[in-house]
């Protein structure tokens, strides 16, 4: 440990005598008896327990750093493939705050790609739209409910029943606070018996 350290550098501190022997791996003694205890001196000493805490550290900043390459590095392979996909995610996002049909959603898509917008070259179906509004209404409802409880914001439930003609009941949730010094109202949920 200490050999692969070398010098403690900045780490060094009052008490820590550092070997050289161990840093160079040129560790000398008149007898067998006199080495082990000179490795156990060393062993138990401040400095090789400052290096190992280093190497630990050096460890646990290759895998953070490791991580990071190899997320940058596949950001940048598919830098296209995420554009598109970020491009359907609006369109999809689009056709449900105009009130527009699923099916609307292939359509849209179709004239981005004439007017020379890349779509890419999947997820035009209605059963698309209907995932991936399905993915996006989660994340908010969750971004919504950590800022309640990070921010410790006060709101309101309301909570509404009504039974189809078919005689199906259904709740619905909606959860009212004050944002940005606006009072809005949120759709949480709609839970029904079948």
């Amino acid at each position: 440990m200490c050999a692969k350290v070398k010098r403690l550098g900045l780490n060094n501190e009052p008490g820590q005598h550092n070997e050289s022997a161990f840093v160079d791996g040129t560790v000398r003694c008149p007898n067998a008896k006199a080495l082990l205890k000179k490795i156990d001196k060393h062993r138990d000493s401040l400095a090789h327990a400052k290096s190992e805490q280093i190497l630990k550290q050096r460890e646990a900043d290759d895998i953070v750093n490791a991580a990071t390459a190899a997320q940058s590095k596949f950001l940048e392979r598919h830098r296209d493939d995420i554009d598109a996909m970020t491009k359907v995610f609006r369109t999809a996002y689009k056709c449900t705050k105009s009130h527009l049909s699923y099916s609307e959603h292939g359509r849209m898509i179709k004239l981005q790609s004439l007017n020379g917008i890349n779509c890419g070259s999947m997820l035009y179906s209605h059963h698309a739209c209907s995932n991936i509004i399905s993915h996006i209404s989660h994340e908010m409802c969750t971004e919504i409910i950590n800022y309640v409880v990070q921010s410790g914001a006060k709101f309101s439930i309301l909570v509404d029943e009504s039974t189809a003609v078919s005689i199906v009941q259904s709740m619905i949730v909606y959860m009212r606070m004050q944002f940005d010094g606006d009072i809005c109202t949120y759709f949480l949920g709609l839970f029904g018996n079948k």
